[in-house]
């Protein structure tokens, strides 16, 4: 009976969570320099978002720069000057949604003489990429896919002003992943549930176990064809001991698994 309790638990808030995050609009931006290091950062729109750090969102305040001679770059938050982010998404409501919002990247280049920025925009999103002077240097226009190129080695931050005009859910290609992803639970540790998010580019036939540190198969959280998008699943452990367990996540050819810590 608790087997049967718990999964049509976890499958309503399978399809609820799922439902909350139709919304997600999430902009890939590839920061690299001319030896080949490079950055992912992602920016955004979410029902769900602050202008703070959301790790349910998976934003995280990221530690001090490395040395000099590593490529680094991050998001500064817009609720302080100290806190950075490879992640921003910010709140939106429903279509339509109408706004302008202003992103500021900071980039340590490292060994490089020049930054290349590549980004991929949903035809409803647009961005006017500026240097901190006002774009007296820098003042490019953003649309599509596509990429912009800078040397000037004076110009360590850049502003990312973002055009928003969204009449209806945003479809098609732009606003599914690109890939095949499975992301860090949230909390980790956790007492007693945590939340566990994946992406598909297209439908596909999944499934989600956890394992404990043994590898002995705990409970299967989804086995069945789910569509592509972000999604996000619960495990409520309070049934469970402490220790380390681990999940699996398999669709099609892809599998990739990640470790949770339960602290009770």
């Amino acid at each position: 009976m608790w087997r049967i309790t718990t999964r049509t638990f976890i499958l309503l808030f399978f399809v609820i969570t799922s439902a909350s995050f139709a919304q997600l609009i999430s902009i890939p931006i590839k920061v690299s320099n001319n030896h080949g290091a490079y950055q992912q950062l992602y920016i955004g729109l979410d029902p769900s978002a602050t202008d703070g750090i959301d790790a349910s969102l998976n934003e995280a305040d990221l530690p001090p720069l490395p040395p000099n001679e590593i490529l680094d770059v991050r998001l500064k938050l817009p609720t302080s000057a100290y806190q950075y982010s490879t992640r921003d998404y910010r709140y939106c409501t429903n279509p339509p949604f109408n706004a302008v919002l202003t992103y500021e990247i900071l980039i340590q280049r490292g060994k490089g003489t020049s930054v290349i920025i590549e980004w991929t925009f949903p035809n409803e999103i647009t961005a006017v990429l500026k240097d901190p002077f006002g774009g007296i240097f820098i003042n490019q226009n953003l649309s599509g896919n596509s990429s912009y190129t800078f040397t000037n080695g004076d110009i360590n931050r850049l502003e990312l002003v973002v055009t928003y005009d969204i009449k209806t859910d945003i479809e098609g290609e732009n606003n599914k992943p690109n890939n095949f992803t499975l992301l860090q639970n949230y909390p980790n540790p956790f007492n007693p549930s945590t939340i566990i998010k994946f992406a598909l580019p297209y439908e596909e036939s999944v499934k989600l176990t956890i394992y404990n540190s043994l590898g002995e198969n705990v409970v299967e959280l989804i086995n069945h064809t789910i569509e592509g998008g972000l999604h996000s699943v619960s495990w409520d452990a309070k049934s469970y001991p402490s220790g380390i367990y681990y999940y699996t996540l398999s669709a099609g050819n892809y599998t990739a698994s990640k470790k949770l810590i339960l602290l009770k």
